[in-house]
């Protein structure tokens, strides 16, 4: 694991700010300003409040969801960075679906290992934080998405509302990593809630030989994975961003659904 890391820790080191003196390389030539590539997008900038943070009153749904028993992930990860896709119309669907909250509910157990996830993530390097694009997601709000990519034909993309998705349960979580030195996510080679062959664990290996995932994308997803998996996560085979707290089975014995 240790080797791991520091592979990791060297691979990162451009996109975390390490500087040419610091890393012993030497720095490239000058170039002509760039736009970043389009899997890298702005995030909130270093030191500013994440959406929804600050204090406020709770609104209904957090207080519903607090009585259900699930936590709001700041309170086990203060320094967790929080952007809920659908809590906008910034999505897949491109419609706003939380209207009652923007903050990220799960299972104290899975809080628990997503606080542990952003700790090991903040050892690798200070500059680096989680970021949660979704969290708990209500049953009706799950209905709502599939109504919606049924009429888009992206319905494929969503759990039927006949079967009861792990973020239902509360225990499903859509990560990435961000900078925030400079305020974005790590390239991960594909948007978070946009599955497709290139968001696809299983098939990292052919797209790196493909050449349709780089060598630091693949790093990039390899390094999220490892913290998540450390911490206790399991990841699934068809999108990165996507980790479970626990099994299906243990979530329909544990848990209720979310209404």
């Amino acid at each position: 694991m240790f080797i791991f890391i520091i592979f990791l820790i060297l691979g990162l080191a451009h996109e975390c700010g390490v500087s040419p003196e610091a890393s012993g390389s030497k720095p490239p030539p000058a170039a002509a300003a760039a736009a970043p590539p389009p899997s890298v997008r702005a995030a909130p900038q270093a030191g500013a409040k994440p959406r929804g943070a600050g204090t406020r009153a709770k609104s209904g749904e957090e207080r519903r969801m607090e009585a259900a028993g699930l936590v709001n992930v700041k309170s086990y990860a203060p320094d967790i960075v929080v952007q809920l896709a659908y809590a906008s119309a910034n999505n897949i669907l491109h419609t706003q679906l939380y209207s009652d909250f923007n903050e990220a509910y799960l299972q104290k157990d899975a809080a628990r290992k997503l606080a542990s996830a952003q700790r090991i993530v903040k050892s690798i390097s200070p500059q680096l934080s989680l970021m949660v694009h979704d969290a708990v997601r209500p049953q009706r709000i799950q209905q709502r998405c599939w109504e919606l990519a049924r009429v888009r034909g992206l319905q494929h993309l969503f759990m039927p509302p006949k079967t009861i998705s792990m973020h239902t349960y509360g225990v499903a979580v859509d990560v990435s990593l961000i900078n925030l030195a400079t305020g974005a996510e790590l390239d991960m080679g594909s948007w978070p809630d946009n599955p497709g062959a290139l968001a696809a664990p299983r098939r990292e290996r052919e797209l790196l030989r493909a050449g349709r995932l780089s060598r630091q994308q693949y790093t990039n997803r390899l390094l999220l994975r490892s913290a998540m998996q450390e911490a206790g996560f399991t990841p699934i085979s068809n999108e990165w961003w996507h980790f479970e707290a626990c099994s299906r089975k243990t979530a329909q014995r544990k848990y209720r659904p979310i209404i």
